[in-house]
Parts: structure tokens; C-alpha cells; sequence
């Protein structure tokens, strides 16, 4: 077993629903273990692999659910992250307020 304490944690994805964190000093890829329940009973496809974000490279998870790896958990503030743009939202906004491409000038 390991001695880290996985102190030094980046999310691989902050757009999975159980995010996954690869520890900077050990390297170890691991959840936090307030997602455990949920993740277990919901969303047990997504327990093996987490996604990189800008590698879309799927990595193992080793060190399975370990306490207080989140920032919620750790009591820390939460860092925002905002969804991508998407092509469809402009037009889905058009129509929710009555105005369609066809009548603009």
C-alpha cells in the first residue's frame, strides 16, 4: 500500500460525472470517495477509466476512491467550469424567445 497522502491533485476531466485525479507525486489515478456511492450503484462503467481532457487517452484508475480528493472535500473553494460553446445554442435560444433566423435582418 501506498504512503502518499495524494496532497498534490489534478482533475484528468472536470466533464466526467465521477471525475477522476491523478495524484502529481505518486501517480496514481483515483476518485474522491464522496462519489463512491453514486458511482457504485449509478455509473459503474465509469469506475475502470477516466478520460484526459486534452488527450481524450483513457487512463486506469489505481488507487480506486481515496478520502477528501476533491476540492469540496478538502474544503477548499470550488473552481468553476464552464460547459463548451455549442453550435446548437444559439439557435435554441432564438426560439425559446420567438425569433427565428427567417425574420432577422
Amino acid at each position: 500500500m501506498s504512503t502518499c497522502p495524494h496532497s498534490n491533485v489534478r482533475c484528468l476531466s472536470e466533464f466526467e460525472l465521477i471525475r477522476k485525479y491523478r495524484c502529481e507525486s505518486c501517480g496514481a489515478v483515483m476518485m474522491c470517495a464522496c462519489d463512491e456511492s453514486i458511482g457504485r450503484k449509478f455509473l459503474a462503467q465509469q469506475l475502470e477509466f477516466g478520460v484526459e481532457l486534452d488527450t481524450k487517452r483513457a487512463v486506469p484508475v489505481t488507487a480506486g476512491f481515496q478520502p477528501k480528493v476533491c476540492e469540496e472535500c478538502r474544503g477548499l473553494p470550488l473552481t468553476p467550469h464552464p460547459m463548451a460553446a455549442s453550435p446548437v445554442a444559439p439557435q435554441k435560444f432564438r426560439d425559446t424567445i420567438g425569433v427565428n433566423s427567417a425574420s432577422r435582418p
